[in-house]
């Protein structure tokens, strides 16, 4: 299912562990290929992952140009992407599951040393520009012009390689793992009677670009539990 270039933040929150099994948030989301395509290539120069919301370099300069209308001395654009899935065992069984997700772009304007901030969850150009004229209100001066061409940050290092995403795995081939723990945990000394697990895997996508006309992109996958 194609991403709608002006989705706003989602949440899709399970009652057990069965509701999150039935179907991943990635699959029903459409929004698993991406990640584990992006991931697997590593940090990437200019717009790649995020280009699937229509975000483009004109967009992006548009924007800069917005920020910077009311004289500011510097500006910069983060847009962000992040799928966060969790579950919880407690008492053998995992009973709580959820997922969410979150999508939005800021725009900062530094004027001396005073900054303004503009916020959208709308991935749209209008919003956007919106929001960077909000941020464009902490300066009072001549119009700065934005840069005529970004340039892509380049040899930049694959910090976050991973063989497979998290957000490729379905809910299913994660239960064994924390249903193992529980077992093992049990086993390892007769004094431990209950066990709690937490676990928490996050997909996470950011470019940001700024008014010297740098633009950088990265993914950035995360797991705790």
């Amino acid at each position: 299912m194609p991403e709608n270039p002006g989705m706003t933040r989602r949440t899709i929150i399970g009652a057990g562990a069965a509701t999150l099994a039935a179907a991943g948030v990635t699959d029903v989301l459409g929004i698993g290929d991406a990640f584990a395509a992006a991931t697997a290539a590593g940090p990437t120069n200019g717009i790649r992952y995020f280009s699937r919301f229509g975000v483009t370099e004109q967009m992006i300069r548009e924007t800069l140009g917005a920020a910077l209308s009311k004289g500011g001395d510097y500006a910069d654009v983060f847009f962000q992407h992040r799928i966060t899935n969790s579950m919880s065992l407690e008492d053998g069984s995992v009973n709580r599951a959820s997922a969410n997700v979150e999508l939005g772009v800021g725009v900062r304007v530094v004027k001396g040393d005073q900054q303004g901030y503009g916020f959208t969850e709308d991935i749209t150009a209008d919003s956007i520009k919106t929001a960077a004229r909000t941020a464009a209100a902490i300066a009072d001066g001549p119009a700065r012009t934005a840069p005529a061409k970004l340039n892509v940050t380049k040899n930049i290092p694959a910090r976050y390689a991973v063989k497979t995403s998290w957000d490729s795995v379905r809910p299913e081939a994660k239960l064994p793992l924390l249903q193992q723990m529980n077992e093992k945990t049990l086993a390892a000394d007769a004094r431990i009677k209950k066990v709690n697990i937490n676990f928490m895997d996050q997909a996470g996508a950011v470019l940001i670009a700024d008014s010297t006309g740098r633009i950088v992109e990265d993914v950035q996958p995360m797991t705790s539990m």
